[in-house]
């Protein structure tokens, strides 16, 4: 019989090369959270102001009480949202909202 001889072995390679790709699929998972969470706030922020634009276009039409504007500014004070423009145009309603400076959603309701 031969003598065993002490080489070095790859034991334990597995191992690095799980915990390696682990760890970039983590890094990538935490990468991909700040993009998807910004178009949730855009999507978010749109329907606010589409639904702050129904409200104001109701107002002007008599279904509901008020002035188009400040039912516009009522809906939108509960959020964490700053109203850019509120505009009255013949029978509609323009609202831009923002909560940054990169995401902003505009809507119009109205005949």
């Amino acid at each position: 019989m031969r003598p065993k001889t002490r080489s070095l072995s790859e034991t334990g390679s597995g191992t690095v090369l799980a915990l390696g790709l682990m760890a970039m699929l983590v890094a990538l998972f935490a990468l991909m959270q700040l993009p998807i969470q910004a178009i949730a706030e855009k999507a978010r922020l749109q329907v606010l102001a589409d639904e702050a634009a129904l409200a104001g276009a109701d107002s002007l039409r008599g279904l509901a009480t008020g002035i188009p504007c400040e039912v516009v500014a009522l809906m939108v004070a509960q959020s964490k949202t700053e109203i850019v423009t509120c505009r009255v145009v013949a029978n509609s309603v323009y609202v831009s909202l923002r909560i940054s400076p990169l995401i902003v959603a505009e809507a119009r309701a109205g005949i």
